[in-house]
């Protein structure tokens, strides 16, 4: 029987459950001749914990600072502006590389297309959504300093729109630039990187949460990104109503998914599906409550809060 667990591609929820030794020994016996240390000896699912707790802390971190501290503008300032992605895609990319896929010892996982194997279907992926994440955010980053560069300008100059009527032009493209094709060229490279750590982790099961301390940093960690996907909703042209179709559309296929490996009201036994199901209950809720408050689908800029 230890010989089927040890070449089987996933191990069952319920023998995890009832036998632990079991499965530990047969995983060692599997994996003396690699040299790999299985994954209940990691502390697998308090790592995965972890990113998911700091994915999405670091982002509304890094976006709170320059409101709290007023950052001035300058070299310094524009520096840090670029460092989000540097730190995001990273973090990201070791919650994809945390799926069994990547460290168990079911190989490299079964061929996708093309006879590409899942391994690297999905390291592909997460390379494209990282690039496009990467290409939105320096565009919309880089024309919104030559926006506050232009306003600056005209403020100390209310004439000179009217001598140079490209300059007033010039700053209406910027902020469309950033703020419409920018923002959305970001989120698109966000949900690729997202939608491919939903693939990876897609059949995996995990033990049954039985620690409150990481059963409340697992909830913590969807909370979280629930709070990111409706800030970034929010605050961009049409977001509320885009925010609301997505999280609506992407809840409905993860339950169902989740139901389907019969783990949808399990403690953590589809660990990151849950979570992202999570967060995008947590989203749902916060931007109805907005749209509630602004009395429709407007954006921050268009409601005239948090500018």
């Amino acid at each position: 029987m230890a010989s089927n667990k040890v070449h089987a591609n996933y191990i069952s929820a319920e023998t995890r459950d009832i036998d632990r030794k079991e499965v530990q020994d047969s995983v060692f016996i599997g994996m003396a001749s690699s040299g790999r240390m299985p994954l209940i000896e990691k502390c697998y699912e308090s790592r995965i914990i972890l990113l998911l707790i700091i994915a999405p802390s670091w982002i509304l971190l890094y976006s709170a600072i320059p409101v709290i501290f007023k950052f001035p503008q300058g070299i310094g300032a524009d520096i840090y502006r670029y460092i989000e992605p540097i730190v995001t895609i990273p973090i990201n990319y070791f919650i994809l590389i945390s799926a069994e896929v990547f460290t168990g010892f079911n190989s490299e996982g079964a061929t996708i297309v093309f006879n590409i194997l899942e391994r690297s279907f999905l390291n592909v992926w997460f390379l494209f959504g990282a690039v496009i994440y990467s290409q939105g955010s320096g565009m919309r980053l880089t024309a919104t300093m030559v926006n506050q560069n232009l306003d600056n300008m005209i403020d100390a100059n209310f004439n000179i729109t009217t001598e140079y009527p490209a300059i007033e032009d010039n700053n209406h493209y910027q902020e469309e630039l950033g703020n419409i094709f920018g923002n959305y060229l970001q989120i698109a490279g966000a949900i690729l990187i997202t939608w491919s750590q939903i693939f990876a982790y897609r059949r995996q099961h995990h033990y049954t949460i039985h620690s409150p301390f990481l059963v409340i940093g697992w909830l913590v960690g969807g909370l979280l990104n629930g709070l990111l996907l409706a800030a970034t909703a929010i605050e961009i042209r049409q977001g509320p109503l885009v925010g609301l179709i997505y999280v609506i559309v992407m809840g409905i296929l993860l339950a169902i998914c989740l139901r389907y490996n019969k783990v949808l009201f399990s403690r953590g036994k589809g660990l990151v599906l849950q979570s992202y199901l999570i967060s995008y209950i947590v989203g749902l809720i916060l931007i109805i409550i907005w749209i509630i408050v602004v009395r429709g689908f407007k954006d921050t800029k268009n409601a005239g809060l948090f500018t």
